[in-house]
């Protein structure tokens, strides 16, 4: 069966809106949608006005969270909505209430989406617009290269609110943890970690009185999401660090006391492969559990990751050797440089082949 766009539920998750989410939907049910679900996030009951308003409009359904619980929860509780919808959807596309989002985007948005009902659809913005306050084009700047930096991916607009999300994924997407704006950015790394579809069309950049309306505090909202994007890498960092302790404290033990008696050449060195086997046994188990939450076959993961610990000590050595004939440099610096690099390689093939979900 052919599906057309009463086949998409235009997704608004909404708390203290004024006028300008009337006009939105408004407009929207004009351009020709007729499945649009808006959840009052805990809005105070000065509100009920807008939000009965709206809901007397055709194909419009609201739902109310006794509590503000957050963007994220709103979302959840309306891709939780949607997968049971009969017939089947084709999709949902998710706008914010704030009126940053044309409805005319919105719409390119679904048919994209039904276009391509595999394939997460992102509305974004130009943020090299005269128009766009400064702390919004530093601040997405920075995110995106950040992003792409961490996973892979060049997303342009990775805050947008404007999506087109395809049905099978929207049960899967209610696990992502996250209650509020941090949600939609978990939401983005595991659809880039999983390599799932993604296409971006460019929408509207709208802002309407330097976006005071919205409720994202630009410090702490912020600071949650640079804590989600970060949060892998930090505990990658702090497990390469414990996992060097390891193998410093391992090397002593051995090299002092346990293989005291052995000629200092074979001393060394037999504490040196010791020690490296017990703290990379130990790092593999920690970045296994602890850091990219991996539950996949033991045995492979392993496999592949004692075989990066060989390849990362033998171009460590090889390109040391290499840059400390070439450049006029002490070879301690040139080993932290080359072995900086080399940390950033190994956490990439980690996050994206050994460990990945």
């Amino acid at each position: 069966m052919e599906m057309g766009i009463d086949n998409i539920v235009l997704l608004i998750p909404s708390l203290s809106p004024d006028e300008k989410l009337v006009r939105y939907v408004r407009e929207c049910v004009a351009l020709g949608f007729s499945n649009i679900l808006v959840i009052n996030d805990g809005s105070s009951s000065e509100y009920d006005l807008i939000f009965d308003e709206i809901e007397e409009m055709a194909g419009v359904t609201v739902l109310k969270h006794p509590q503000n619980r957050g963007k994220g929860r709103a979302l959840k509780t309306g891709f939780e909505y949607c997968a049971k919808i009969e017939p089947k959807i084709a999709g949902v596309v998710t706008a914010d209430s704030d009126g940053q989002h044309s409805p005319k985007d919105t719409m390119r948005v679904a048919k994209a989406l039904l276009q391509e009902p595999d394939t997460l659809i992102l509305g974004s913005r130009n943020f090299q617009l005269e128009q766009v306050p400064f702390k919004s084009r530093f601040g997405n700047t920075l995110t995106t290269r950040v992003f792409a930096l961490l996973f892979g991916r060049r997303i342009e607009d990775t805050q947008t609110g404007l999506r087109g999300i395809p049905a099978e994924w929207l049960l899967t997407l209610c696990e992502v943890p996250g209650e509020r704006f941090e949600y939609e950015m978990k939401m983005l790394m595991e659809i880039v970690r999983e390599k799932l579809a993604i296409r971006e069309i460019t929408i509207e950049t709208i802002y309407i009185e330097e976006n005071k309306e919205t409720h994202f505090d630009p410090v702490w909202d912020s600071i949650k999401i640079y804590r989600v994007m970060l949060a892998s890498f930090l505990r990658y960092t702090l497990s390469s660090g414990m996992a060097s302790l390891v193998d410093i404290s391992v090397f002593a033990l051995l090299s002092k006391e346990i293989l005291a008696a052995l000629p200092t050449e074979k001393n060394i060195l037999a504490a040196t492969v010791l020690a490296r086997i017990i703290s990379s046994g130990f790092n593999y188990l920690c970045n296994r559990r602890l850091v990219f939450h991996s539950k996949g076959d033991v045995k492979k993961s392993a496999l592949g990751y004692f075989m990066l610990v060989l390849l990362i000590m033998g171009a460590s050595a090889g390109l040391v050797t290499l840059l400390n004939s070439l450049l006029p440099l002490d070879r301690v610096i040139i080993k932290i440089m080359v072995d900086t690099c080399l940390f950033l390689v190994s956490y990439k093939v980690q996050q994206t082949v050994i460990f990945r979900k």
